[in-house]
């Protein structure tokens, strides 16, 4: 295609202003000479405007909305003109488009074939944003193709794709459609991180380019803890075997709840002389994984955890059927989150409890954290409360300040392990 449309474009720009220009002469030799159109009696009938309106109209539409030029019996220098004007106007038109189109096939063609040992990285989320900044501040230098990947965008013809600066090139692409993953040549690749927000579109993405390209060090982001832990024994079972190391898994809602422990909770815990009563609001990927590492991490220093969701009862039911916990107990209370009954429910937990629970308010929406977390003021003014956000601005932190919570900021808490993270791929 690229051979037919260079032949197509040979004409320089000079050539093509002359060829432009001999068919205003050719039709106007064709005005001058009286002839007229299946359209029009006398093509001079519209006078000079029409005659350079017309004129005009042949590059786009080569003719067609004026009609065929009709020999009048006379002058057959002018009729066999208005005709080389209807022949060399689309001629004209065709070079032009095929040298738009040369232009966009060789911009798209030298952005692609510049990349070498780039990172392939896969998402477009905030996670992904946060993972890019991190590989920025890691290595200023690196070439990254950052991809878009959507069931909507079609994968034949021009890719849809743009410098951003930096090094970093984004593509907006179907990886499931045709030789799609071949346009992110992962044989010249240095690693590659998948962070889509569906976890099976990670994993089927990252083992089509484990499979395409076995030697590429990749990394899948995996949310859902009950998915996480089948996928990291897959890859122990191929490192034991000695095959190629497949794709590995990581969890940012992991690396988040490490630091929401190693940073809040422990010091916290290690600070009271009885055994403390946690409140999870909000039972998602993050709040899983929160009570997952507290199951292994603080056995001897929670003494009740008690989860709010609409459907508490059953999640938890689901979730320690998975992972189980004697250590302390576990208590499900369902109900809407924003209703006051609900927290009436909850309070009367701590009839006759005079300790003051921890809350962490762990719903991935922040504006939903802060509209319930005024309803916990029920459990008492002594109530330690956390908030999960992922951005934290000026308005976020007067606001929390006002309402005595203290921010979880997953930016700010991702930042830090994201580094860690990357340095750590790169060393495999």
């Amino acid at each position: 295609m690229n051979a037919k449309l260079r032949a197509i474009s040979q004409t320089t720009l000079s050539g093509k202003l002359v060829a432009a220009l001999l068919v205003f002469i050719f039709s106007g030799i064709g005005y001058l000479g009286d002839i007229g159109t299946t359209q029009a009696e006398l093509f001079s009938d519209a006078g000079v405007v029409g005659w350079i309106y017309y004129t005009a109209s042949l590059f786009v539409f080569g003719g067609t909305d004026m009609g065929l030029p009709v020999y009048q019996g006379y002058n057959i220098l002018a009729y066999y003109s208005l005709w080389a004007s209807y022949l060399l106007a689309p001629l004209v038109t065709t070079t032009v488009v095929a040298d738009a189109l040369i232009k966009l096939i060789k911009t798209r063609d030298n952005s692609m074939t510049l990349l070498s040992d780039h990172l392939i990285l896969i998402g477009s989320s905030d996670l992904a944003e946060a993972y890019l900044r991190a590989v920025k501040i890691v290595e200023p230098e690196k070439q990254v193709l950052w991809v878009r990947q959507s069931i909507d965008f079609s994968s034949e013809g021009v890719f849809d794709f743009s410098r951003k600066g930096d090094g970093i090139i984004q593509l907006d692409i179907n990886l499931f459609r045709g030789e799609a993953l071949a346009v992110l040549m992962p044989d010249r690749a240095s690693h590659a991180v998948l962070i889509c927000d569906a976890d099976l579109t990670n994993l089927e993405v990252g083992w089509l380019l484990y499979e395409a390209c076995p030697s590429l060090v990749s990394a899948v982001h995996v949310a859902d803890s009950s998915l996480l832990r089948p996928v990291n024994r897959i890859v122990k079972e191929a490192l034991k075997a000695g095959g190629v190391r497949p794709p590995s898994a990581f969890s940012m809602h992991r690396i988040a709840s490490l630091q929401l422990y190693d940073e809040k909770l422990a010091p916290h815990f290690e600070q009271t002389e009885k055994p403390d009563h946690l409140v999870i609001v909000g039972f998602g990927r993050f709040a899983h994984t929160v009570l997952e590492l507290i199951s292994v991490a603080a056995t001897d220093q929670i003494k009740r955890c008690i989860v709010v969701a609409p459907a508490a009862s059953r999640a938890l039911r689901k979730f320690t059927a998975e992972v189980p916990i004697d250590e302390f107990e576990v208590v499900g209370v369902d109900g809407v989150l924003d209703d006051p009954k609900t927290w009436d429910a909850v309070a009367a937990l701590f009839d006759d409890c005079d300790e003051p629970p921890v809350v962490v308010f762990a719903d991935a929406d922040a504006l939903t954290n802060f509209r319930i977390a005024r309803l916990a003021n029920i459990l008492g003014q002594d109530t330690r409360l956390f908030l999960r956000c992922f951005n934290s601005t000026g308005f976020t932190v007067s606001l929390a300040d006002q309402m005595g919570i203290e921010l979880l900021c997953f930016k700010d808490m991702l930042d830090g392990a994201l580094q860690d993270h990357y340095e750590a791929l790169t060393m495999v």
